[in-house]
């Protein structure tokens, strides 16, 4: 069964990766607010596949944390790893 992957999804996987690479919390109403002021920031326009996406960098509950903003579907998609 292939994963359908929508906002509800990145939300889930965002907040795993959020714990595993940064030891982060991240409640909806938080992913609701970053995605939102994500919207309008410029980031390092990236294409992936048939996706453009943007590459930005946040400071969230101090740290700097990389989250990929999906241009098609107007939502964070993942965070990356630190460098």
């Amino acid at each position: 069964m292939k994963t359908v992957k929508n906002k509800s999804y990145s939300f889930q996987h965002t907040r795993d990766r959020l714990k595993e690479r940064y030891g982060l919390e991240l409640y909806r109403d938080e992913y609701e607010t970053i995605c939102i002021n994500t919207k309008v920031m410029q980031g390092v326009l990236e294409l992936c596949g048939e996706k453009k996406q943007k590459i930005v960098r946040v400071r969230f509950k101090g740290k700097v944390v990389t989250f990929v903003y999906g241009l098609g579907c107007d939502y964070i998609t993942t965070a990356l790893p630190p460098k």
